[in-house]
């Protein structure tokens, strides 16, 4: 239970994160699509800024994190974590000096945001209680949910279509604050 307790606390630094990863994302393909742009240009500075503060929380949290105490493969999940981290300053680097396209750019940040969801899952291992899996769970689809409305934002406007699956993500964004108020 102890192990639950811990990770439990952890996962809200993962959540961050992952969504300020989303965000810089979205900031960076902006950036490369404008040329560098100065509004874009702005927009990833200060995105950059926020992942930061961030990861800094995360990294924070994982050095006082008991890893000893989780199985091998949920410790070589979070390391491989923290090394795709350690990456982000040549990704940025990339990023601004036209090294790299939007499709390369999005596969590093999406296959970072993706092992940070998977460590999520990874808790559900842990435990067998309904209640602790139903909000995992819940917390899961909550940001696959928000990666995806990133992801169709990002469609619609290259296609300009209008938001029809606006309401299917606010569904599933009420469920999920309304089944987790106490988080």
């Amino acid at each position: 239970m102890e192990n639950l307790h811990s990770l439990t606390g952890f996962t809200p630094f993962i959540s961050n994160v992952i969504h300020e990863m989303q965000k810089e994302r979205g900031a960076s393909a902006g950036f490369i699509s404008s040329n560098g742009g100065a509004q874009f240009r702005k927009n990833v500075s200060n995105q950059r800024g926020e992942t930061d503060l961030e990861i800094q929380k995360f990294r924070s949290a994982y050095s006082n994190f008991p890893l000893e105490d989780y199985s091998e493969d949920f410790s070589s999940l979070l390391k491989e974590v923290m090394d795709d981290l350690a990456n982000l300053s040549t990704e940025r680097s990339k990023v601004d000096n036209f090294a790299s396209n939007v499709p390369a750019m999005a596969k590093y940040y999406t296959g970072t945001i993706n092992k940070l969801l998977s460590v999520i899952m990874e808790t559900g291992k842990i435990t067998t209680d309904p209640e602790t899996l139903n909000k995992l769970l819940l917390m899961f689809l909550y940001l696959k949910q928000r990666k995806m409305r990133d992801l169709n934002a990002r469609r619609e406007r290259r296609h300009s279509r209008p938001g029809h699956l606006q309401r299917k993500h606010s569904l599933i964004s009420m469920f999920y604050l309304e089944n987790n108020k106490d988080l």
